[in-house]
């Protein structure tokens, strides 16, 4: 088995009065929605060869059109239509309506009585983009006091699977956390729309996008919602840890 990880951080959005909340600002939305493209652009490559000439240098003149989608000026280029279409289709609004819902839960605290009710909401996010592969993966994590925290609860990692169709058996992992932190009462005021809502939301986004347009990956995508990071990763090592036992590598 081969799986590869890619840890969805890139996107990153500003905290509004010392709180993680969704941008007010319009260019910095797009620029996290930029970020995204790219992203979606580049797992697409890697899991399905594609050939892209250009005769321009290699930085990308990106810009969106009046209804948020995400355009490639480049001249001289000779795109994959699929991936031209699958970049378009990355949509600010939905990007922000996310983020949006995370801001309003109010924290994603992962002790707090919610954390299994705020995965399956996750999960069904996931099932009404018509993907059936989908499950709550829960483990159970030991707080040592490390974080100032003592403690031992379920976890639940959302899991959801796009098999591929060629070699199903080389797998490529987009994860992010979903958990959020925030000093000094993370029970109650912890949206983490920057940390890590915006990096979620990504990964959903892509597998909104790649579902909408049926697409079909010659290898296995595997898009993971990792929970419990935020006091020590517990949520990606339970998730490493249970693909090397399996023999993934």
């Amino acid at each position: 088995f081969h799986l590869r990880m890619i840890d969805f951080f890139s996107i990153s959005l500003p905290i509004r009065n010392g709180v993680h909340s969704v941008a007010e600002s319009k260019l910095k939305l797009m620029k996290a929605k930029h970020s995204l493209a790219l992203f979606l652009f580049l797992l697409l490559v890697t899991t399905f060869p594609r050939i892209i000439h250009c005769q321009e240098s290699s930085d990308l003149k990106n810009s969106a059109d009046a209804h948020g989608h995400f355009i490639d000026r480049r001249q001289g280029c000779n795109t994959d239509p699929l991936i031209a279409a699958m970049i378009a289709a990355v949509n600010q609004d939905t990007l922000r309506k996310t983020l949006q819902q995370f801001q309003d839960r109010g924290s994603r605290f992962m002790l707090n009585n919610d954390r299994r009710e705020i995965a399956t909401g996750l999960m069904n996010k996931f099932l009404s983009y018509g993907y059936t592969d989908v499950k709550l993966d829960s483990f159970y994590c030991i707080l040592d006091g490390q974080y100032g925290y003592t403690d031992s609860t379920w976890q639940y990692n959302v899991v959801c699977n796009l098999r591929g169709n060629t070699t199903p058996d080389r797998i490529y992992l987009a994860g992010a956390h979903y958990d959020s932190y925030s000093f000094p009462d993370p029970y109650t005021l912890a949206p983490g729309v920057d940390d890590n809502g915006s990096g979620s939301a990504g990964v959903l986004e892509m597998a909104r996008v790649m579902a909408a347009l049926n697409y079909h990956p010659g290898a296995t995508i595997q898009f993971t919602l990792f929970a419990a990071e935020e006091l020590g990763l517990y949520g990606s090592e339970y998730d490493s840890r249970m693909a090397k036992l399996s023999g993934k590598d």
